[in-house]
C-alpha cells in the first residue's frame, strides 16, 4: 500500500508541476491536461467527490478547446467516480459517452478499459 501512496504522490506532484508551468506559459491546453491527470489520480485514489467536481469542469474546458485525445479515459474515470458515490445514472451516462468517444475518436487502445453497462435479459 505504501508503494501505491508513493506513486500517487509522485503523479500528483508531476501534475502540479505541469499545471504551474502551463499557467506560467498561458497554455489552457496543458493546464487542463494537468488538471485531468491530477483528477485521474484522485479518482483512482478513491477521492470520488473531489474527482467528480474537478473532472466535470476540466472535461468541459477540454471539449471547449476542441481536444478529444484521452477523452475516453477521462469519461471512464468520471463514470467510476460517480459509481463510487452511488450515482449510477450519472455513471452509466458517462460510460455511454466514453463508448461514443471511443467510436468517434477511434481511440480503440482504451476501449477494453471502458466499462460496459450490463445488458438486460
Amino acid at each position: 500500500m505504501a508503494t501505491c501512496n508513493a506513486l500517487h504522490s509522485i503523479a500528483q506532484a508531476q501534475s502540479d508541476e505541469q499545471i504551474a508551468l502551463a499557467e506560467e506559459r498561458g497554455s489552457v491546453y496543458w493546464k487542463t491536461s494537468g488538471m485531468l491527470r491530477r483528477t485521474g489520480v484522485l479518482a483512482l485514489a478513491g477521492k470520488a467527490p473531489d474527482a467528480v467536481s474537478i473532472f466535470t469542469a476540466a472535461i468541459s474546458v477540454w471539449r471547449s478547446i476542441g481536444s478529444t485525445i484521452y477523452l475516453p479515459v477521462w469519461l471512464s474515470l468520471l463514470a467510476r467516480a460517480y459509481g463510487e458515490l452511488g450515482q449510477f445514472d450519472d455513471a452509466l451516462s458517462h460510460i455511454g459517452e466514453a463508448i461514443t468517444a471511443v467510436e468517434t475518436t477511434k481511440e480503440t487502445w482504451y476501449e477494453a478499459e471502458v466499462p460496459s453497462p450490463a445488458k438486460s435479459p
